[in-house]
């Protein structure tokens, strides 16, 4: 029973870690872990946040490298679609539960977030990532 004990928690922190790994599984795994209702949910919607925070870091970094570069930097109305050609990738403006991320910016900030999984911005499910902009 341990061994078994031992190879889960192994196979789920390479799940949950590895990215390349994470990408086919997750996918994979999500019909069933939905059928579960509830337990599925608490055991998917971590996994989502976490996505979604690594979308939104992704794209803030993009965001760096437009504005380092010189380039014209996207408003809230165009970020969707810039984000999709800096990113090359359709759904890089879609986080995981088919929501786009949004632009928020503030005097000396930039904020990029997910509406979470009600899917309704500046609710406390949200997932924002905030850095300080000159």
């Amino acid at each position: 029973m341990f061994k078994f004990i031992l190879v889960l928690i192994f196979l789920i922190g390479t799940v949950t870690t590895v990215a390349p790994v994470r990408n086919r599984v997750v996918p994979a795994l999500e019909p069933l872990l939905v059928r579960l209702g509830p337990v599925g949910e608490t055991i998917i919607t971590p996994v989502k946040k976490w996505q979604a925070q690594t979308g939104a870091t992704s794209a803030l970094r993009e965001l760096a490298q437009n504005r380092t570069q010189g380039r014209e930097m996207p408003n809230v109305r165009t970020f969707s679609s810039w984000l999709q050609r800096a990113m090359r990738n359709d759904s890089a403006a879609f986080d995981p539960w088919g929501n786009r991320y949004y632009l928020k910016t503030t005097r000396g900030t930039v904020s990029v977030g997910s509406p979470g999984p009600d899917g309704v911005k500046d609710t406390p499910d949200d997932v924002v990532v905030t850095v300080p902009w000159d």
